[in-house]
Order: structure tokens, then C-alpha cells, then sequence
């Protein structure tokens, strides 16, 4: 009896062990440190520039561009308070957001604004750029969500939102929806045609990150609550539910529509499938809380920020992970 107990315990630990997550590495790690090289910079924002380069910003007021080797290139200097968001326009312009309540729209290769406004009356948490380039939304610590022309960041419109701590905001592929979120846990959709909107009870806690999957027909929800959803956009139903527990979750991306990278307070980046709601893959390096995330498609790379005050790229290629084998373009 006792040693056929052993047997099945063995078994056990055999089949757990065999069924370990797998655990990816950083390809590269980038150390951001302040221009005066005295302390380290901490990222809350990055995002991909073409060749493999990318910008991060974060609480030392600069945006840092670094080549795809991870040398630094460009310092853009402007905000005067903690950079929230970075976005890439469809010309290859950048956009900025931050705590100063500006608008910056930068021209990497020159190295300079091209134009930046006031936004509002209050800090500015996040921003989103429409499909076709032409308008940008953003959202902060006010009542108004703002849409704003890309070309002069002359404002065009702005919606009501369910409360004046926006953390999260989002447009379809398609460019026909705007999703926006944060401290009363409800995901507000903007139809942009059709001028209405309509509320998804999505969390009790406040969220911090929203995302469309390419196809648009999903979009992801996270921040302070025990779970991640995903929700089908036209139904407005869930259809997955991922662990988020005791971790925080503050940023969120779409790898393909059939998988998602979750990032928070635990230091690591788990990947889900969101058909069998199970991990795929955990991403371990960052020693800091996981800030943003960008996802470079093309090259099946993402790229984190984190409070470590560092930036890491990982290597998310099928034929190198094969834990992601089903990823597609």
C-alpha cells in the first residue's frame, strides 16, 4: 500500500513537472538611465520605431529612443512631468502624454516637437491613434474623454466618461469603436458611427489596461481585480477569464487574436491562450513591477517596461518558443 502510494506520488510530481510552463528569457535588456547617468530612469511607456528601435519614457521627464542592438540614439526633451503613454502615428511621428497634461507630437529623425498642446485639466494617462492616422484619443484625471486632429492637435470632439480616473483607451482595427476605462471597473464603448455608447460591467476595481485582438472581435480588460477578461465586443458577453491574482495587472497585448501577454506587480509576463484559458508561457527577467508592453507583430518581438528601470525585448518566435507555436501575423 504505502509503496504504491510513492508510485502514484512519483507520477504526480512526473506529470507536474512535464507540465511546467515554460519559462522564455530576455533577448535584450536596456538600462535607461537619466541623461546625467546619476540614477536610473524608471519606463512606464515604450513602443516600437521602424528597424527594431524603440522608445521609452517614464519619470525622469525624456523620451529615449534605442536601436534594435539597444544602444541609446535620440533623448527628446519637452514634458515637464512623469510620461504616461507613447504612441507611433502611421507618417512616423510619435506621440506623447503625460502627467504635465500635454500633447507631444515628435519627428524622431529631427529630434524635435512638431506640435503639442494642453489637453484638458489634468494629468494624462493613456492615448490611442486612430487606424487611419488622421485623429488620436486620450484620456486622464477628468470627466472628458478627447478626440484630437493629428495634423494641427486642434481638439474635435470629446465624450462624457463614467469617472474622472481614465487609465486605459483603445480604438478598434477597424477604427469604428473607442473603448475606454478605469476606476469604476466599467469598460464604456464609443460607437464613432453611430454617435452612441453603451457600458460593460467588466470589474469591480479599477482597470488599467484595455486592448483590441487584430481581428476586433475581442477586446481584453485588467488592472486591480482577480481576473483578466476577455469579452466578446458585440455581445458584450466574456469569453475568458485568466487569473490575474495577487499580481496587479497593468498592461495587457494582443499577441495575434489567440493569444495575450499580461503583465503586473508580480515581475513577470504571462502568456494565455485565450481559447483554453491556460498559461502558455511566462516571460522571467524584470526584478520591477511590469509597467507597458508593445507588441511588434512582424517580428513576433515584445517589448516591456518595467520599474526596474529597465526596457527588455523577447524573442516571441514560433520556431524559437515553441510554447508559442501558434502565433500567428
Amino acid at each position: 500500500m504505502r509503496s504504491g502510494f510513492f508510485g502514484f506520488l512519483c507520477l504526480l510530481l512526473a506529470l507536474t513537472a512535464t507540465a511546467a510552463t515554460p519559462v522564455v528569457r530576455p533577448q535584450t535588456t536596456i538600462e535607461c538611465r537619466c541623461s546625467s547617468g546619476e540614477h536610473d530612469a524608471v519606463p512606464t511607456a515604450v513602443e516600437w520605431l521602424p528597424a527594431g528601435a524603440v522608445a521609452a519614457a517614464g519619470d525622469d521627464h525624456a523620451i529615449r529612443v534605442y536601436s534594435a542592438a539597444g544602444e541609446l540614439t535620440q533623448t527628446l526633451m519637452g514634458h515637464s512631468d512623469w510620461i504616461r503613454d507613447l504612441q507611433l502615428l502611421p507618417n512616423g511621428e510619435l506621440a506623447s502624454v503625460g502627467d504635465d497634461q500635454r500633447l507631444y507630437l515628435w519627428n524622431i529623425t529631427a529630434g524635435e516637437a512638431t506640435a503639442q498642446r494642453t489637453v484638458g485639466n489634468g494629468p494624462l494617462s493613456c492615448l490611442a491613434i486612430h487606424p487611419n492616422g488622421e485623429q488620436l484619443a486620450t484620456v486622464g484625471f477628468h470627466d472628458r474623454l478627447r478626440l484630437v486632429n493629428c495634423a494641427n492637435t486642434d481638439e474635435t470632439n470629446s465624450f462624457d466618461c463614467p469617472c474622472r480616473d481614465m487609465r486605459s483607451v483603445a480604438f478598434a482595427p477597424d477604427g469604428g469603436l473607442l473603448a475606454a476605462a478605469g476606476r469604476n471597473g466599467k469598460l464604456r464603448l464609443y460607437d464613432l458611427t453611430g454617435g452612441s455608447s453603451r457600458d460593460i460591467a467588466a470589474d469591480t476595481r479599477r482597470i488599467r489596461a484595455v486592448s483590441f485582438a487584430p481581428s476586433g472581435g475581442l477586446v481584453a480588460t485588467a488592472g486591480d481585480g482577480a481576473e483578466v477578461k476577455v469579452w466578446d465586443v458585440t455581445r458584450g458577453e466574456a469569453v475568458a477569464s485568466l487569473p490575474a491574482r495577487p499580481a496587479k495587472v497593468f498592461a495587457i497585448a494582443f499577441l495575434g487574436d489567440h493569444h495575450l501577454a499580461v503583465g503586473g506587480s508580480d515581475n513577470m509576463i504571462r502568456v494565455w491562450s485565450i481559447s483554453s484559458q491556460m498559461e502558455t508561457a511566462v516571460l522571467k527577467g524584470h526584478t520591477g513591477t511590469i509597467a507597458a508592453l508593445a507588441y511588434d507583430a512582424q517580428n513576433y518581438q515584445l517589448a516591456s517596461a518595467s520599474f526596474d528601470a529597465t526596457v527588455r525585448i523577447w524573442n516571441l518566435a514560433p520556431d524559437q518558443t515553441a510554447a508559442l507555436a501558434p502565433l500567428t501575423k
